[in-house]
């Protein structure tokens, strides 16, 4: 359990650094918050860092999918999730705000595991209403749900922050919940 918890977060700091190639799992991560450093540390940072944008992203896409989905379960799962991660995206700013790290996107540009990206959101409002587009939702929502599952257990496991560590087990809980539904709506 300790190492996948220490491959997890090694994964996460990848992702933090600029989406290359993970360092080892002995490496400590360099970054401090400039406020209440001994409280978080770099697995921390980086889960902040990286939800922020994945959670904003993806609130257009659900927005265009809680009018535009064929499926009823679809359509309703895709305005409970927006509700949802307009709230989250409220509590992670407010963590990174406590952070003292710049309100800046490290990830702006990268294509990474299960984030969506605006060209993405892009095509997916370009598709016609039916099942093209169902299926299109649904493949970039499992993506999502599922990466978020897997880093957020990572930062619940490996972080040192108790909020942010909260913040994160539930929403490992909750999109481990949300893919469920999404298997059950399609």
């Amino acid at each position: 359990m300790r190492q996948r918890a220490l491959w997890a977060a090694a994964l996460v700091l990848a992702l933090a650094s600029g989406c290359g190639e993970a360092p080892t799992p002995q490496a400590p991560p360099q970054t401090q918050a400039a406020a209440n450093p001994q409280t978080f540390n770099g697995t921390d940072l980086a889960w902040i860092q990286l939800m922020v944008p994945m959670t904003e992203q993806l609130i257009p896409m659900l927005e265009i999918g809680s009018t535009r989905a064929q499926a009823q379960p679809l359509r309703d799962l895709s305005t409970r999730l927006r509700d949802k991660h307009r709230a989250e995206a409220g509590e992670l700013r407010a963590l990174l705000t406590r952070t003292g790290l710049p309100d800046e996107n490290p990830h702006e540009g990268h294509n990474m595991p299960g984030m969506v990206t605006p060209d993405e959101v892009t095509a997916l409002a370009a598709q016609a209403q039916g099942t093209a587009f169902d299926e299109s939702l649904t493949t970039a929502l499992r993506e999502y749900l599922a990466q978020v599952a897997m880093v957020s257990g990572s930062e619940s496991e490996v972080g040192t922050d108790t909020e942010t560590t909260a913040l994160a087990t539930r929403i490992a809980a909750d999109r481990q919940k949300d893919l469920a539904d999404l298997e059950s709506a399609v």
